[in-house]
């Protein structure tokens, strides 16, 4: 995967495997990189309703206690 996106391939699918492979590797700079391309290869893909997420809930521990 790595390869082909340095041999200049970027179908939609290549570039969505290969962010998800930075972000799991921790390579943020590449992932924002990546993304970044994405979204002016795919604007589409990349719409302001599509990127709009909310996250909550409550982490606890094994004894049922709210972590900070």
């Amino acid at each position: 995967m790595i390869d082909a996106y340095a041999r200049g391939e970027r179908s939609l699918n290549l570039i969505r495997a290969y962010i998800y492979l930075a972000g799991l590797e921790g390579d943020f700079t590449m992932k924002n990189t990546l993304e970044k391309e994405l979204c002016q290869l795919y604007p589409e893909v990349c719409s302001s309703s599509d990127v709009q997420v909310t996250v909550s809930g409550v982490v606890r521990t094994l004894q049922d206690q709210p972590i900070a």
